[in-house]
């Protein structure tokens, strides 16, 4: 089979670009001065309370992703045995779940970009939780792009051997063993930390 595509970036190597990009935002923001006036907090928090009232959810759907990956990476495995219609049935099932996971992160991602707001730092904040967002967004679209080519093969007669199947596991495999970290919360601690906001102001 062929060897494991590098166009799905690892979470680990998106972190680092993150980073790259959000700290020298970060750090002219900063320069600027440290004096916050009543809007740069009032934004702060409203743009706090939003992250925290999506992360629950964000969370959530992040776990689903888990669990769907653990799933289609084991039917993958068993690609190669009799039970074609099983398989066949089980990758649909994953495919719809992924896509269904994919739509509600599109929309989660919306209701941070439909925020309001001009004080620069908050807007560095804004566009780093979209940009998390976005990983997955691409993340589930590759795994869906592949398995719906695997789809499309077996449609067309093919009950074996198909090319998708170890590159679709690679980045699976990469994906489950990259560790856990709850969505949003490395905004949301950034805007505790410059705003000086307490989890009692932010609220659940």
């Amino acid at each position: 089979m062929g060897e494991p595509l590098n166009f799905l970036p690892g979470l680990r190597r998106y972190h680092r670009l993150r980073v790259a990009i959000t700290l020298p935002l970060l750090a002219t923001v900063l320069m600027a001065g440290c004096r916050r006036n009543d809007q740069e907090v009032a934004e702060g928090l409203a743009l706090a309370r939003l992250l925290r009232r999506l992360a629950p959810e964000a969370n959530d759907q992040v776990r689903q992703e888990r669990e769907v990956a653990n799933q289609l990476r084991i039917n993958l495995d068993q690609s190669g045995g009799g039970d074609f219609a099983r398989f066949s049935q089980n990758l649909k099932i994953s495919v719809e779940a992924l896509t269904t996971i994919n739509t509600r992160l599109t929309e989660l991602q919306q209701h941070v970009h439909e925020g309001n707001f001009q004080t620069p730092l908050v807007l560095v904040v804004q566009r780093d939780a979209e940009a998390e967002f976005q990983n997955q967004i691409n993340q589930i679209g590759a795994f869906v792009t592949l398995a719906r080519n695997i789809e499309l093969r077996a449609a067309l007669g093919r009950t074996k051997d198909f090319p998708e199947v170890d590159t679709l596991i690679h980045q699976l495999v990469l994906f489950l063993t990259q560790p856990r970290e709850d969505a949003l919360g490395s905004q949301v601690q950034t805007l505790k930390n410059e705003y000086r906001l307490t989890d009692n102001q932010i609220g659940t």
